[in-house]
């Protein structure tokens, strides 16, 4: 009987290893361990328990538990504890402790990885999504209410095709283009010279704009005929219909 916990102690202090560093480990109380390694299974709560302190015991120190088991089968099933029930419906604090650690960080793991795929996925696509939209969003109305369903969805479009801007020189004039965040162009334009640029997002100065033939998606901004100083045009998804009223 008392070769069980010589035999654990036995190990431990072979691999130099304290029962601290095993409580940190398993989430066993010194004292529990104590009791162990000192044959005092009186105070173990029961065999279930015996069970798993001694199997966490044994991976804290890489003992080959099948070996342990076989040697000491006897042995285990002869100790006498003093409340030998079995846990019927839930876990010993132990192992539901040691799940917790465990699976601590999977949740937000998983989460983040979704979000990266979906943030991917939309973006990467976000031309196709927006023609299956388009696709599905007929001009419709309810003649009771007259609702105009296709004015209503373009609100909300998912249209992100590049915008094209295109600007004929009619006199000098000193331009800055800025697609993104990265200026493109940076010079002093001729009458007669001519530029055409695509982008999602676009910023452009005009130090002469009165001198320029200003053409937005193939349509020309007539307004900046009539400006005698710098413009600044920012160009975007969500703006491009107001420079068309000015």
């Amino acid at each position: 009987m008392s070769n069980l916990g010589k035999s654990l102690k036995r190990e431990r202090l072979k691999r130099e290893i304290t029962l601290t560093q095993i409580s940190e480990k398993t989430n066993i109380s010194i004292n529990v361990l104590t009791a162990l390694e000192n044959n005092r299974f009186d105070e173990i709560p029961g065999r279930f328990y015996l069970k798993n302190y001694l199997n966490s015991y044994l991976d804290a120190v890489n003992i080959d538990k099948k070996k342990f088991f076989e040697e000491n089968r006897e042995i285990i099933n002869s100790v006498k504890i003093k409340n030998d029930s079995e846990p019927k419906i839930y876990f010993n604090k132990l192992r539901y402790s040691r799940f917790k650690k465990k699976n601590f960080l999977a949740p937000i793991v998983l989460i983040f990885v979704l979000f990266v795929g979906s943030f991917y996925f939309f973006y990467t696509y976000r031309q196709d999504i927006a023609n299956i939209f388009k696709s599905i969003s007929g001009k419709r109305e309810i003649p009771e209410t007259g609702i105009n369903f296709n004015s209503m969805f373009n609100r909300f479009s998912f249209d992100y095709s590049p915008i094209s801007l295109e600007i004929i020189f009619e006199g000098d004039c000193w331009t800055q283009i800025i697609r993104g965040n990265k200026i493109e162009i940076k010079q002093i334009y001729k009458k007669g010279d001519r530029i055409k640029i695509m982008g999602y997002k676009l910023s452009v100065i005009l130090g002469n704009p009165s001198k320029v033939k200003f053409y937005l998606n193939n349509k020309e901004l007539t307004y900046l005929k009539d400006l005698k100083k710098i413009e600044t045009i920012s160009i975007n998804h969500f703006n491009i219909d107001s420079f068309f009223k000015k």
